[in-house]
Protein backbone atom coordinates (compact mmCIF):
# COMPACT_ATOMS: atom_id res chain seq x y z
CA UNK A 1 0.00 0.00 0.00
CA UNK A 2 2.83 2.80 0.64
CA UNK A 3 4.69 1.51 -2.28
CA UNK A 4 1.32 2.41 -4.56
CA UNK A 5 0.94 5.53 -2.36
CA UNK A 6 4.51 6.36 -3.20
CA UNK A 7 4.03 6.04 -6.63
CA UNK A 8 0.68 8.04 -6.69
CA UNK A 9 2.45 10.98 -4.94
CA UNK A 10 4.86 11.10 -8.01
CA UNK A 11 2.10 11.47 -10.14
CA UNK A 12 0.36 13.78 -8.50
CA UNK A 13 3.57 15.93 -8.69
CA UNK A 14 3.43 15.29 -12.48
CA UNK A 15 0.10 16.50 -12.36
CA UNK A 16 0.69 19.75 -10.25
CA UNK A 17 3.83 20.65 -12.91
CA UNK A 18 1.98 20.42 -15.83
CA UNK A 19 -1.21 22.38 -13.61
CA UNK A 20 -3.51 19.31 -14.68
CA UNK A 21 -4.15 19.20 -10.28
CA UNK A 22 -4.22 21.38 -7.52
CA UNK A 23 -1.54 21.02 -5.17
CA UNK A 24 -3.77 21.65 -1.94
CA UNK A 25 -6.52 19.08 -3.25
CA UNK A 26 -3.74 16.46 -3.63
CA UNK A 27 -2.08 17.29 0.11
CA UNK A 28 -5.39 16.54 1.27
CA UNK A 29 -6.13 13.41 -0.57
CA UNK A 30 -2.77 12.33 0.80
CA UNK A 31 -3.95 12.96 4.47
CA UNK A 32 -6.84 11.71 4.00
CA UNK A 33 -5.08 8.41 2.66
CA UNK A 34 -2.98 8.40 6.02
CA UNK A 35 -6.04 8.32 8.33
CA UNK A 36 -7.33 5.24 6.20
CA UNK A 37 -4.34 4.00 7.16
CA UNK A 38 -4.69 4.16 10.64
CA UNK A 39 -8.45 4.33 11.67
CA UNK A 40 -9.39 5.98 14.70
CA UNK A 41 -5.68 7.64 15.19
CA UNK A 42 -5.19 11.38 15.53
CA UNK A 43 -3.45 12.59 13.34
CA UNK A 44 -0.96 16.34 13.89
CA UNK A 45 -0.25 18.14 10.73
CA UNK A 46 2.51 20.63 10.24
CA UNK A 47 2.18 23.07 7.02
CA UNK A 48 2.01 26.26 5.72
CA UNK A 49 -0.60 28.44 7.31
CA UNK A 50 -1.78 29.34 3.38
CA UNK A 51 -1.79 25.35 3.10
CA UNK A 52 -3.70 24.41 6.18
CA UNK A 53 -6.77 27.73 6.36
CA UNK A 54 -9.69 26.45 6.13
CA UNK A 55 -10.43 28.03 2.27
CA UNK A 56 -12.02 26.54 -0.20
CA UNK A 57 -8.85 26.32 -2.18
CA UNK A 58 -6.61 25.35 0.31
CA UNK A 59 -5.94 21.83 1.62
CA UNK A 60 -6.94 23.24 4.90
CA UNK A 61 -10.56 23.55 3.33
CA UNK A 62 -10.74 20.09 1.35
CA UNK A 63 -9.98 18.56 5.04
CA UNK A 64 -12.87 21.03 7.06
CA UNK A 65 -15.07 19.48 4.06
CA UNK A 66 -14.21 16.28 4.78
CA UNK A 67 -13.61 16.04 8.41
CA UNK A 68 -15.95 18.62 10.03
CA UNK A 69 -15.45 19.47 13.21
CA UNK A 70 -13.08 16.80 13.88
CA UNK A 71 -10.65 19.06 12.09
CA UNK A 72 -8.65 21.52 13.58
CA UNK A 73 -6.37 24.73 12.89
CA UNK A 74 -3.74 26.20 14.26
CA UNK A 75 -2.42 29.50 12.65
CA UNK A 76 0.73 31.12 13.21
CA UNK A 77 1.89 34.80 13.43
CA UNK A 78 5.03 36.73 14.06
CA UNK A 79 5.96 40.12 14.90
CA UNK A 80 9.79 40.11 14.71
CA UNK A 81 12.72 38.12 14.16
CA UNK A 82 13.63 36.44 11.29
CA UNK A 83 12.44 33.34 8.91
CA UNK A 84 14.81 31.15 6.41
CA UNK A 85 13.13 30.75 3.14
CA UNK A 86 15.41 30.51 -0.33
CA UNK A 87 17.53 32.98 -1.51
CA UNK A 88 16.42 34.99 -4.67
CA UNK A 89 19.47 35.31 -6.04
CA UNK A 90 21.26 32.32 -4.81
CA UNK A 91 19.50 28.71 -4.63
CA UNK A 92 20.19 28.16 -0.90
CA UNK A 93 18.50 28.73 2.26
CA UNK A 94 19.27 31.98 3.88
CA UNK A 95 17.79 34.17 6.95
CA UNK A 96 15.51 37.48 6.25
CA UNK A 97 14.44 39.71 8.92
CA UNK A 98 10.48 39.67 9.46
CA UNK A 99 9.70 43.42 8.97
CA UNK A 100 7.58 45.37 11.34
CA UNK A 101 4.18 44.65 11.65
CA UNK A 102 2.25 47.13 8.90
CA UNK A 103 -0.42 48.98 11.07
CA UNK A 104 -4.67 47.05 11.85
CA UNK A 105 -2.24 43.66 11.36
CA UNK A 106 -3.14 40.52 13.02
CA UNK A 107 0.39 40.79 14.36
CA UNK A 108 0.26 44.47 15.33
CA UNK A 109 -2.69 43.33 17.36
CA UNK A 110 -0.92 39.84 18.90
CA UNK A 111 2.16 42.18 19.87
CA UNK A 112 -0.59 44.97 21.98
CA UNK A 113 -1.68 42.19 23.45
CA UNK A 114 1.85 42.37 25.91
CA UNK A 115 2.44 39.12 25.91
CA UNK A 116 5.30 37.64 24.51
CA UNK A 117 3.85 33.95 23.48
CA UNK A 118 0.14 32.43 23.78
CA UNK A 119 -2.73 30.92 21.56
CA UNK A 120 -5.78 32.72 21.29
CA UNK A 121 -8.64 30.64 20.94
CA UNK A 122 -10.46 32.15 17.94
CA UNK A 123 -13.15 30.17 17.97
CA UNK A 124 -15.56 32.72 19.73
CA UNK A 125 -14.81 35.41 17.23
CA UNK A 126 -18.18 35.70 15.10
CA UNK A 127 -19.45 36.84 19.01
CA UNK A 128 -19.29 40.97 18.36
CA UNK A 129 -18.30 40.92 22.41
CA UNK A 130 -15.99 38.85 22.07
CA UNK A 131 -12.41 40.09 21.74
CA UNK A 132 -11.44 37.72 19.39
CA UNK A 133 -13.92 39.40 16.79
CA UNK A 134 -11.36 41.51 15.98
CA UNK A 135 -9.70 38.63 13.93
CA UNK A 136 -13.10 38.29 12.33
CA UNK A 137 -12.62 40.73 10.03
CA UNK A 138 -9.70 40.87 6.84
CA UNK A 139 -6.93 42.40 8.57
CA UNK A 140 -3.19 41.72 7.26
CA UNK A 141 -1.73 38.66 8.38
CA UNK A 142 1.69 38.01 7.30
CA UNK A 143 2.53 35.40 4.83
CA UNK A 144 5.70 33.99 4.08
CA UNK A 145 6.37 31.74 1.44
CA UNK A 146 9.27 29.41 0.28
CA UNK A 147 11.15 31.82 -1.50
CA UNK A 148 12.62 35.22 0.40
CA UNK A 149 9.88 38.60 0.57
CA UNK A 150 13.05 41.02 0.54
CA UNK A 151 11.24 43.96 -1.26
CA UNK A 152 8.13 42.60 -1.22
CA UNK A 153 4.73 43.14 0.89
CA UNK A 154 5.12 40.16 4.07
CA UNK A 155 1.13 41.06 4.38
CA UNK A 156 -1.89 39.36 2.54
CA UNK A 157 -5.87 40.47 3.58
CA UNK A 158 -7.10 37.11 5.58
CA UNK A 159 -9.99 36.90 8.17
CA UNK A 160 -8.15 34.47 10.65
CA UNK A 161 -11.06 34.03 12.85
CA UNK A 162 -12.55 32.16 10.14
CA UNK A 163 -9.38 30.13 8.42
CA UNK A 164 -7.56 29.27 11.71
CA UNK A 165 -9.59 27.72 15.49
CA UNK A 166 -6.57 29.22 17.46
CA UNK A 167 -3.65 31.31 16.40
CA UNK A 168 -0.11 31.03 18.16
Amino acid sequence: AWAQQNAHVVVQGFEHSAHLAARDHSMADNVMWLREQNPGAKIVLWAHNNHVAKRSEAMGGELAKRLGKRFVVFGFASGHGTYRSRSKDVPAIAEFPLRTPVADSVEEACAAAGVPRFILDLRLSNDAASPAWFFNLPRPHRMIGAKEMVGRSQFQERTVGQEYNFLI
